[in-house]
């Protein structure tokens, strides 16, 4: 079958009649992302003007196959085709979630001087699997490949939850150590500092809750057993240890997405907000 067979065999299917020539579009914006173009565009149908977003790769001086995205709304006219574009609604929409495995790392490492990664603990574990939790008959064959290699290797049904939870946890030891420049340990010890690390806990816990991730039992143990042994263990974290090397930080990606959760879900949560200022004025700080 030809290309202009295969053509004419959809249409057909379709019922429907692609034009002799491409229609005619106007770019309404246009913005530079990361990695590619957004520009959004208006071109005529049968019925009017049909608004729509073409993401174009970035650096692209070639023609590209081009795929078609058709999306729901389900009478929320704000979401449509902003969701399949990643720009609001379920970030799932924005890509095919049974062609892509959720994942979580557990390691405590660090940076050096000369760029070496250095391994702080022996905690070296990758959990990983189906985003939507359902049985997958790729997942035998990826843990039997991801198995033997030196590190904890977990196959689960919950990597969603996982992922959360491990939000928490990170999100929860940055703010309690950027927003105090201190360890957790000197935290504890300073007046007000057990109570303060709680209220950054429940903050972090009001937030994925209302996001529809409650943390599990184990995971709020888990988190507050690392802020206990901090009085006796040594417990920073990544964010702090990037601030203290002059580094760059995460900012956005541990602090500042969980603001902007809490801020579209009407959860309080001010101390991750000062957080979050304080880490952009470091930041700001570093381009001077």
């Amino acid at each position: 079958m030809t290309l202009d067979d295969l053509r004419a065999h959809l249409a057909a299917l379709l019922d429907f009649a692609a034009p002799e020539t491409p229609p005619e579009f106007g770019v309404v914006t246009h913005a530079e992302r990361d990695g590619y173009v957004e520009q959004r565009v208006v071109f005529r149908g049968p019925e009017g003007d049909v608004p729509a977003f073409l993401l174009v790769p970035g650096g692209a001086g070639r023609p590209l196959p081009a795929v078609v995205v058709h999306h729901q709304h389900h009478g929320e006219w704000h979401v449509g085709k902003s969701e399949v574009a990643g720009l609001a609604g379920d970030p799932l929409q924005a890509f095919g979630p049974a062609h892509v495995y959720g994942g979580v790392c557990m390691i405590a490492g660090t940076l050096t001087a000369d760029g070496d990664i250095v391994q702080l603990t022996g905690l070296h574990r990758l959990a990983y699997g189906p985003l939507d939790g359902t049985p997958d008959r790729r997942l035998t064959a990826i843990t039997e490949a991801l198995s033997g290699a030196g590190f904890d290797s977990e196959a689960t049904a919950t990597i969603t939850q996982q992922m959360w939870e491990k939000w928490l946890f990170l999100a929860s030891l940055g703010v309690v150590t950027t927003l105090m420049r201190s360890p957790v340990g000197a935290v504890l010890a300073a007046p007000g500092g057990p109570a303060f690390t709680d209220r950054v806990i429940a903050e972090a816990t009001a937030i994925v809750t209302a996001a529809g991730h409650p943390p599990r039992e184990q995971a709020l143990t888990s988190l507050r057993a690392s802020i206990t042994n901090a009085r006796t263990v040594p417990t920073t974290s990544s964010m702090y240890r990037d601030m203290q090397a002059g580094l760059p930080v995460e900012a956005d990606a541990i602090v500042g997405d969980l603001v902007a959760h809490a801020e579209r879900l009407g959860v309080d949560a001010p101390l991750y907000a000062a957080a979050y200022t304080n880490l952009a004025v470091y930041a700001a700080g570093r381009d001077i």
